[in-house]
């Protein structure tokens, strides 16, 4: 097992995209939060958005890696209007606490990733100790790349893995 685990929620794949980008440059485990049913369409995106505005959870499937079997996360999300998306919410809520350091890793179109930071500390009970924010845009043009590079660089120290853990062995 790895020292990191990235949690991943995409809709679109932009999101996926970079996070899978992020996975290799840290040599960290992987896990796709599965929504119970598919969005697919507009009416379904309408309704994702009105239950990401509400606070809401979804239905998704049974998580494969836990977060407490980990020194740290990358939660990688999509902005939704401001708000934090259902499906991470259920896999945060479902992980239950105290859970590990963590870092957040945000796609939006526009703006808004300071609120869903602010929702994800509020249901965490504790802020990231790093972030990126990238545009679909800045995706979609793989343009991202020189945002993600000092971002991973950054990671081992500000989610605290230069040291090794008691009861674990370094390599």
């Amino acid at each position: 097992m790895k020292d990191v685990l990235i949690i991943c929620y995409s809709r679109t794949g932009l999101t996926r995209q970079v996070a899978l980008d992020l996975r290799v440059r840290l040599d960290a485990d992987f896990e796709d939060i599965r929504e119970g049913h598919r969005r697919r369409g507009p009416l379904a995106y309408l309704w994702g958005r009105r239950q990401a505005s509400r606070g809401m959870a979804c239905e998704i499937a049974q998580p494969l890696r836990w977060a407490a079997d980990y020194r740290a996360l990358v939660l990688a999300l999509p902005n939704w209007a401001g708000a934090l998306c259902p499906a991470m919410r259920a896999w945060l809520l479902e992980q239950g606490r105290p859970l590990p350091p963590y870092a957040t890793l945000i796609t939006q179109s526009d703006s808004g990733a300071d609120q869903v930071r602010a929702a994800v500390t509020q249901l965490i009970g504790a802020p990231d100790r790093a972030h990126l924010c990238l545009t679909d845009r800045q995706i979609a043009e793989q343009d991202f790349h020189a945002a993600l590079t000092p971002f991973a660089r950054s990671l081992p120290s500000a989610l605290g893995l230069t040291q090794p853990t008691k009861g674990r062995k370094s390599a």
